[in-house]
């Protein structure tokens, strides 16, 4: 199963590396919430609408080519993919909600080329988080265990 808030990061990703531009996430969150969340939901629902933000977010195609491309993730609360839900809704929490905490990284087993990887400062404290699928990433040379690369 897919780890949302660990998709974010992949999002992010591709967000940095310019293979998605902020609009094209913009434009398929507004169109896919139409009618089901926005600002004036996300003030009453107290975060049920960041939750169908991120569900909608992860159905984001991601082709092989999109996976390919990553070379590096840092995950950091103030990451522009956070910003794409809060204004979205408009909130404010900067990108430090705990909706946006993964438990798990094996979505990264599918960035072959994937070089540097920078996480754990958003993982869920009450899981380890496994680590075992770095092992096929051949160029994977540098893991920082604590969010910061």
């Amino acid at each position: 199963m897919r780890d949302l808030g660990f998709r974010l990061c992949i999002l992010n990703a591709l967000l940095e590396n310019g293979r998605v531009e902020k609009d094209t996430f913009e434009h398929f969150l507004a169109e896919k919430a139409e009618g089901k969340i926005g600002p004036a939901t996300a003030v009453e629902d107290e975060g049920g609408s960041v939750q169908t933000a991120l569900e909608i977010l992860g159905e984001f195609p991601v082709s092989a080519e999109d996976w390919a491309s990553i070379k590096s993730i840092y995950v950091d609360g103030g990451d522009l993919i956070y910003f794409v839900i809060e204004d979205f809704l408009d909130i404010c929490t900067g990108g430090e909600s705990d909706h946006y905490l993964y438990a798990s990284i094996a979505e990264v087993a599918n960035c072959a080329n994937l070089e540097t990887l920078g996480v754990g400062i958003y993982t869920q404290a009450d899981r380890p988080l496994a680590l075992d699928c770095l092992a096929g990433l051949a160029h994977l040379g540098k893991v920082e265990l604590d969010g910061w690369a």
